[in-house]
């Protein structure tokens, strides 16, 4: 039989056991202790590392303070990162990691953060702005010949070409 636990959140429980069949003869008692985690973990510090608010390159390193508290604490077994605040496509990993990939492109991103305890409790979804300044390419530009020039050349003869960046 199925026996549903309260939403409790205690250090140890115990459930005790016995079975009356139907001639009345009762089972001795049996008995068995669990713990009960009813408490999400929580984030109270998710950025970038040093505090940083912008980052010139799409590998970012962050920094994050999770903790699982409670009368009942299970310990944080994942934590979970995502462009997306529904947290699609969230990459998730057993410890803090210390970076995390943008995309290619410079632009203003929200990187979104949960956690999950052993008891698949989730924390809150926290999030931190990032505004990714990635160089501008070199520009290039040809010095000679001048559009328009005309060079004498023979075929087979080589041709100079100067540029600058």
């Amino acid at each position: 039989s199925a026996f549903s636990v309260p939403n409790l959140d205690i250090s140890t429980a115990r459930v005790r056991v016995s079975m009356t069949d139907a001639a009345g003869n009762v089972t001795s008692t049996q008995s068995g202790t669990f713990i009960i985690d009813s408490t999400a973990p929580t984030i109270s510090t998710f950025q970038l590392a040093a505090g940083a608010t912008s980052a010139s390159g799409n590998t970012v390193a962050l920094a994050m303070t999770a903790t699982d508290t409670g009368a009942a604490p299970s310990g944080i077994t994942n934590y979970c990162f995502s462009l997306s605040a529904a947290m699609t496509g969230q990459v998730c990993d057993a410890s803090i990691p210390t970076s995390y990939s943008l995309p290619f492109a410079s632009g203003s991103y929200s990187v979104y953060a949960t956690t999950i305890d052993a008891a698949g409790n989730t924390s809150a979804i926290s999030s931190y702005a990032i505004s990714l300044v990635l160089g501008t390419p070199p520009t290039v530009a040809v010095t000679f010949p001048v559009a328009g020039d005309s060079i004498p050349s023979t075929l087979g003869d080589p041709l100079t070409i100067q540029w600058k960046s």
